[in-house]
């Protein structure tokens, strides 16, 4: 299964609006936002719509896996999902100093990165719980910037 998957796929999860604002406004909500968040057909997506935008509870499973990290020379990596691109490093930095992780440190990374959560189209993730709440912050910032334009 790839990492990506393709908007329309979940469409229980997807608000279906026409671009709002131009390609400075997030077109789904119309916030001001910046160029290098990505876009869609609808425009520029700002980083809160970013969290919801085809959203759906992803399945993982991270297994232990000992490899090198290509993109950074000397990392090991210790473990893996194999649904998605997370990945931890055997070692983390403190004060400046590569510190190897204990097995309960793996053990606790991997169980909190298998827990039931809502993917976005954009790797983002949230809480289930927060999905209604957070869908509706979005209305409430799209209906403000229609309201807005509108006077």
């Amino acid at each position: 299964m790839s990492a990506l998957f393709e908007l329309d796929d979940f469409p229980e999860t997807r608000t279906e609006w026409v671009i709002v604002g131009d390609w400075e406004r997030c077109g789904l909500c119309g916030t001001r936002c910046s160029f290098n968040q990505g876009g869609t057909r609808t425009g520029t997506v700002c980083d809160d719509c970013a969290q919801i935008d085809g959203c759906r509870i992803r399945e993982h499973d991270a297994i232990v896996m000992r490899g090198r990290d290509r993109n950074l020379p000397g990392a090991v990596r210790i473990a893996r999902c194999l649904h998605c691109a997370w990945f931890l490093n055997a070692h983390r930095w403190e004060d400046g100093q590569s510190i190897p992780l204990t097995v309960d440190e793996v053990a606790q990374a991997m169980e909190h990165h298998v827990r039931p959560l809502h993917t976005s189209h954009w790797g983002v993730s949230h809480e289930i719980d927060q999905h209604d709440d957070l869908v509706a912050a979005q209305a409430r910032r799209r209906s403000s910037y229609l309201g807005s334009v509108a006077v």
